[in-house]
């Protein structure tokens, strides 16, 4: 029981002093249940004590970003990512060496795990539109594939909603000026900037003609 206790590095069981007329003398308080988790915490492997499935959010339509740099840290934290650090190795033959099974074994290991980790954090709609892979750097390629090709064509449609928004009169402009204001914001987000001033060019051009004096009194300012 000493050694199994040294090995886990449990704490030494506490000891109480005598209570009233206790004639048992000291009573050993042995370790919790918390003092057991640590110990474990501290010997077992951290590819097996951490649960890496709980730090990759679910890849969705609008988190690419978070979501591969969360499988990049999962992977490496957990020791799985030698399929994406090391080339892949050709399939084993008689003739293999020793070290050789070794690296084809540690390299089969790190990118079947890996797959289906990344698999477990994609989201069915979207796994449905990826190609099989045979390699989670084929899988990651695939993802990212996938979403350049969405991308482009969410900020195309962005954009030609914010050239061709109009306000139609009716309702609250500054509640038309705010939308216009978080389209432009989203595409700034995708790396297209929009500035300032063309972003009031597009809104002064979304106003309808009872507007005409509010925008030639803008631009005069402006000017001045």
């Amino acid at each position: 029981m000493a050694e199994e206790r040294n090995s886990l590095l449990l704490p030494p069981p506490q000891t109480l002093p005598p209570q009233g007329n206790d004639s048992m003398g000291t009573v050993a308080v042995l370790p919790t249940a918390a003092d057991i988790q640590s110990a474990i915490a501290s010997t077992v492997p951290r590819s097996i004590y951490f649960n890496g499935s709980n730090s990759i959010p679910l890849l969705d339509d609008s988190n690419y970003a978070e979501w591969k740099e969360n499988v990049v840290f999962t992977l490496g934290y957990m020791d799985l990512d030698m399929a994406l650090r090391r080339p892949e190795p050709p399939p084993l033959t008689p003739q293999s060496t020793r070290n050789q099974t070794v690296y084809f074994d540690k390299c089969e290991r790190s990118n079947r795990l890996s797959m289906l980790l990344l698999q477990s954090g994609v989201d069915k709609n979207i796994r449905g539109a990826i190609p099989p892979c045979r390699t989670v750097r084929e899988f990651l390629d695939a993802v990212e594939a996938q979403f350049v090709s969405s991308h482009k064509t969410r900020a195309s449609t962005l954009m030609s909603k914010l050239i061709s928004m109009k306000y139609q009169g009716g309702g609250n402009i500054r509640q038309h000026m705010l939308e216009m204001r978080n389209i432009a914001s989203q595409l700034n987000d995708m790396k297209l900037t929009i500035s300032e001033s063309f972003l009031i060019f597009f809104t002064l051009t979304s106003l309808p003609a009872e507007y005409t004096p509010f925008k030639i009194s803008y631009s005069t300012h402006n000017t001045e």
